[in-house]
């Protein structure tokens, strides 16, 4: 599942923030565009999955982009049972719940 979210999230600041521009969102991430390529790809990347989730949801935060917006739709379509949050690093799920309508029921 946190495979599918990196990839999520990957895309939904490719297309909302970087305009399709893969090498763009990879310097702005301090990743390789391999390593963008694979995750968009759905490719195993091992760690490095997590290290692009984590700076793609510090970005969110550092440019004031709302957390909902990366996970509403993502949640619609994957994960009916609620358990995205459950998979998040707990900073970032303490935050989303904190400034969000997500909860941990």
């Amino acid at each position: 599942m946190q495979k599918v979210l990196a990839r999520y999230v990957l895309c939904d600041l490719l297309r909302k923030q970087f305009n399709g521009n893969k090498a763009q969102m990879a310097r702005q991430l301090d990743l390789s565009v391999r390593t963008v390529y694979r995750i968009l790809n759905g490719e195993e990347v091992e760690h490095n999955g997590n290290t692009a989730l984590s700076r793609a949801l510090d970005y969110y935060i550092e440019h004031r982009i709302p957390l909902e917006s990366a996970f509403h739709d993502f949640i619609i379509e994957n994960d009916t049972s609620g358990k995205v949050l459950e998979i998040l690093p707990k900073q970032y799920r303490e935050l989303l719940v904190k400034t969000t309508t997500f909860s941990v029921d």
